[in-house]
């Protein structure tokens, strides 16, 4: 089993995990999120280039007829953003 890791914001509280020019915010510490999001050691992350993507993981869902429906508030008022992608 590979063993993964993610990076934790001490001010904020904020955990990340960081892939190929992009920083992503996880929701929770979940095993879950560490091992679908984290990143595996001994992988080389670049930190002097430019993270040009973000991406946001949400793990809740709200039941909403027969599908689901995901909603999250996003501030962007600190982040440059050109596109937002669903």
């Amino acid at each position: 089993m590979n063993k993964k890791m993610i990076v934790k914001n001490t001010t904020t509280n904020q955990h990340y995990s960081l892939a190929e020019k992009t920083i992503i915010l996880l929701p929770s510490l979940s095993n879950e999120n560490v091992i679908l999001h984290g990143i595996e050691s001994g992988k080389e992350i670049r930190l002097n280039e430019d993270f040009n993507k973000i991406k946001y993981i949400q793990d809740v869902s709200e039941e909403f007829g027969s599908g689901k429906i995901f909603t999250h508030d996003i501030d962007i008022t600190n982040i440059k953003c050109n596109k937002i992608i669903f």
